[in-house]
């Protein structure tokens, strides 16, 4: 029996209804969602490993491979956020205590030059100093006291990445076979934006972590005070294009030679560029994909618009969302020419 155009569009309308309704539904847990799948992306080859170990009990390699993940990454995550939040509220205190001397002196040292043409120029140390920490001290409070809400999204994106590495291979399959596009384009999108995931996370995000591991042990080593917290913030400036880890270096190389320790000033100066410089040359090649081909400008763009709509994980999902763009116009010049991607 052929259906009537009436039960059609009444079908058509049911549907466009039910995906709606659904798009509302999932849309508060679309970053959670997103996140959880750029990580299955990335633990996919240690979950395959898991896989033969385990000879194919998929439960049992995804539980591997979510407790290799707590052990190495979510302890020294706590570890650290809880070392940052009590170097930002003890650097607030000794700012407003007054505790501010080698700033200070960094500070009049810099504007001696400028008042002699502009007698009345000053800067107020304590005053920005306190808005700076205590804009950094708010936003670690603020994290602090979402903790129930933030204990939820952790345990949804636990729970999520359970499911994508366990059945990811399924999920995949799903997309191809709902999508219109042939399967051949649907694989090629698909396996672009895994090359982008795996070039953003592991060429930007793993190398500021470990721009931020050097930074923070030299500052310690030279005596920098609240090391924690400033090579926090110079893992977020290496994630920056063109800001990087000087973000941090250069400010507290001055501190310590307006402060005498000038040999200190050196040695921290001599650790950027040779322990910390070096690491863009030594890991990138390894870790950022040879297919991956966008300007660093687009990718600074996509990084601060990202962070300007999503939040602080838009540095992840600006750069997903531009090579997306970018794959997506390969594929219509593909559709159009009559080009085929290669099967992989």
């Amino acid at each position: 029996m052929i259906p009537q155009k009436g039960q059609l569009y009444f079908l058509g309308v049911l549907g466009l209804i039910a995906v709606v309704a659904n798009i509302a539904v999932f849309l508060p847990f679309l970053i959670v969602i997103v996140v959880s799948s750029m990580c299955a992306i990335i633990l996919s080859p240690l979950y395959d490993s898991f896989e033969k170990i385990f000879r194919g009990k998929k439960s049992l390699a995804s539980l591997a491979v979510l407790s290799l993940v707590a052990v190495a990454i979510v302890a020294p995550l706590v570890f650290i956020t809880h070392q940052v939040f009590a170097d930002a509220v003890g650097l607030y205190g000794t700012i407003k205590a007054g505790g501010v001397d080698g700033l200070v002196t960094m500070v009049h040292k810099i504007e001696l030059p400028i008042q002699e043409f502009f007698p009345n120029f000053s800067i107020d140390v304590q005053k920005y100093a306190a808005l700076i920490v205590s804009f950094i001290a708010d936003n670690l409070g603020k994290l602090f006291s979402s903790t129930a809400y933030g204990v939820f999204n952790v345990f949804l994106g636990i729970l999520m990445l359970f499911y994508f590495l366990k059945d990811g291979v399924r999920f995949r399959n799903e997309i191809v076979r709902l999508s219109p596009l042939s399967d051949n384009y649907d694989q090629e999108i698909l396996s672009r934006i895994s090359l982008a995931v795996n070039s953003v996370v592991k060429g930007s995000l793993l190398v500021a972590v470990i721009q931020g591991i050097f930074t923070g042990v030299g500052l310690a080593f030279f005596g920098v005070p609240n090391a924690t917290l400033w090579a926090t913030i110079a893992a977020v400036a290496a994630l920056v294009p063109g800001l990087g880890t000087a973000f941090v270096i250069l400010p507290s190389a001055i501190f310590l030679f307006v402060t005498g320790n000038t040999g200190s000033s050196i040695g921290l100066l001599a650790w950027g560029v040779l322990a910390i410089g070096l690491i863009d040359n030594m890991l990138l090649p390894i870790f950022l994909k040879k297919d991956f081909h966008i300007h660093p400008l687009l990718i600074l763009l996509s990084v601060l618009g990202g962070i300007s709509f999503f939040g602080i994980l838009g540095f992840l999902l600006g750069p997903l969302l531009l090579s997306l763009l970018f794959t997506l116009g390969d594929i219509y010049k593909m559709m159009v020419s009559g080009t085929v991607p290669k099967k992989e």
